[in-house]
């Protein structure tokens, strides 16, 4: 048994899964018994002045140039492009701005309950089911912006955090469509999925979608998007901010507000100690 070759990969200066457990990654078994490797080219950015920027932010550095940045491309909420999707620090954030982003929005909604299957204590369920992630109530209009929860199909790319707009809606099916980096549309349709929660009966089944006005930064952070707008007040470290800055391709495609300027950096941002400890060190 065993004798599979495995690599893991990933970056300790962007955000850490969320957990019920306190923990250190250098204090992981795994993480002192493989050997380690950097990756030094930037695949996503090909600016060489943005690409400074973004490694000075992961390591902590806020010297002149990146005050400056900042600073030069923060903006006031309403001089958002359109296009941009605005990226918050708290889940509470987001619930709030996508409320509002649809009662805003125009159209007629269809809404969309989920099935829930349970037995015993309706409270008791409700608030179990919230570990499926799927919502018990989505409220969704033509061509608004939503964001899949669950990987549809990975080999066309249709993935958990895929920015996407509804195209076509009926009862019990929704068509999806992505704007492609090649100026062409991608379409999926999607139905409900049920999940259930672990040692239980308790299941729902529901659209594997949530609106997408705006989204969490840790949400974001596997994704490739056109253009971002992020809110920097309550930006508790560095690695959000880098997280949230390294989603685009382009600087001119970057975009900061909820902050007067000129920013005091160093009070609103806090330090990884333990990632900076490790992203410092010198690998194979």
């Amino acid at each position: 048994m065993g004798g599979i070759k495995t690599i893991f990969f990933g970056d300790v200066a962007q955000l850490l899964p969320i957990q019920q457990k306190e923990g250190k990654i250098r204090e992981s078994e795994i993480f002192n018994a493989v050997p380690r490797y950097s990756l030094h080219k930037s695949v996503r950015q090909q600016d060489e002045r943005f690409i400074d920027i973004l490694n000075k932010v992961r390591n902590y550095q806020f010297d002149e140039s990146v005050i400056a940045f900042i600073n030069e491309r923060t903006v006031h909420k309403s001089q958002l492009p359109l296009s941009c999707l605005r990226l918050y620090t708290t889940r509470e954030r987001v619930v709030s701005a996508n409320e509002k982003g649809y009662a805003e929005y125009p159209g007629e909604g269809i809404d969309f309950l989920a099935q829930d299957s349970y037995v015993g204590n309706e409270g008791t369920a409700k608030i179990a089911l919230r570990e499926t992630r799927l919502l018990e109530h989505i409220s969704i209009k033509s061509n608004m912006p939503v964001m899949p929860i669950h990987n549809l199909h990975v080999p066309t790319g249709w993935v958990n955090g895929t920015n996407a707009l509804v195209e076509y809606m009926e009862e019990e099916n929704i068509c999806l469509k992505e704007r492609l980096p090649n100026g062409n549309d991608a379409v999926y349709w999607i139905q409900r999925i049920s999940r259930q929660v672990s040692s239980t009966s308790y299941t729902r089944t529901q659209c594997p979608i949530v609106p997408a006005f705006v989204t969490s930064i840790h949400k974001a952070q596997s994704a490739n998007i056109n253009c971002v707008g992020i809110h920097l007040d309550n930006m508790l470290s560095h690695g959000q901010l880098y997280v949230a800055m390294s989603r685009v391709r382009k600087m001119d495609d970057l975009y900061l507000f909820g902050a007067e300027t000129p920013l005091n950096i160093k009070r609103k941002f806090g330090a990884d100690v333990d990632a900076l400890d490790i992203v410092r060190k010198k690998c194979v």
